[in-house]
């Protein structure tokens, strides 16, 4: 009984918040086959079986494709999507989805829409668009030095990175975030600067100091990064053969591939390792 009371609640303070929510925004945004553009991104959250059954967000091919045919209509909603912040009744409500007895966490997630789930929904969106999404590029920047929250901050960086090389003008600021003493953002600003793929003489010795993060992840991301420049990033060399004979096997690996589309003469041998 006590259950039901608490799942009405919730739903009722749900509805509440959905019909302000609608009333506010007003228009439902670009269609593709009789759909709105967020009932589409809505494809892009699921449970996942290997990480504990955790939603998760990740590309799914018909919202993709969606995205796509909507092309520059969609950006409007996605630019305001990455600068989501959840109100204090969100939390709230979010804190009791958490509790481990309550019945409609499902229910209440998929309702209520962390702010952290519709930044990563826009993310995986602009993933779909690449190069097309341009246009966005001066926008996600701005929204960046807003520092509105690190998952914002974080969901900017990604964004740019999905673009590729048409975002090339977040250069210095993924640089300073490469640095920047939040893991997480110096993760997604490596990986970003390995996507835009541009200003090599800028972007290669940064990279390279983060070959020795104590981080394995940046330390991967970086090599994958660095691989991408091949020969623009002849000064890596030096530190890319230390990290042959690092502890970890991933990290050797990714140095010999580093290495290898680098400078072939400098990659290790076979048989010598």
């Amino acid at each position: 009984m006590r259950k039901m009371v608490q799942v009405a609640l919730v739903t009722l303070l749900v509805a509440v918040l959905g019909l302000v929510a609608w009333r506010l925004r007003g228009d439902r945004g670009p269609m593709y086959h009789g759909k709105a553009l967020q009932v589409w991104l809505q494809r892009y959250v699921s449970r996942n079986p290997s990480n504990g059954g955790r939603i998760s967000v990740g590309p799914e091919a018909e919202a993709d494709a969606a995205v796509r045919q909507m092309g520059a209509n969609a950006i409007p909603t996605l630019l305001h999507m990455v600068r989501a912040h959840d109100t204090k009744l969100k939390i709230a409500l979010l804190r009791l989805a958490s509790k481990p007895r309550f019945v409609g966490e499902d229910f209440l997630i998929t309702a209520i829409r962390p702010a952290l789930l519709v930044q990563q929904q826009a993310v995986v969106a602009f993933h779909a668009l690449g190069a097309s999404a341009s246009n966005a590029v001066p926008v996600l920047i701005q929204t960046y030095r807003e520092r509105i929250g690190l998952d914002s901050q974080c969901a900017c960086a990604e964004a740019l990175g999905c673009i590729g090389p048409a975002a090339s003008e977040a250069i210095p600021d993924l640089i300073c975030a490469a640095t920047n003493s939040d893991q997480r953002l110096r993760l997604v600003a490596v990986e970003a600067l390995g996507n835009l793929h541009a200003d090599s003489a800028l972007v290669v010795p940064v990279l390279t100091r983060s070959l020795q993060d104590p981080n394995r992840w940046l330390q991967l991301l970086a090599l994958r990064s660095l691989t991408g420049f091949g020969a623009q990033a002849t000064s890596a060399i030096p530190v890319l053969r230390q990290l042959l004979k690092d502890g970890s096997p991933d990290v050797r690996a990714n140095a010999a591939e580093a290495l290898k589309q680098i400078d072939p003469e400098a990659s290790p041998k076979r048989g010598n390792k």
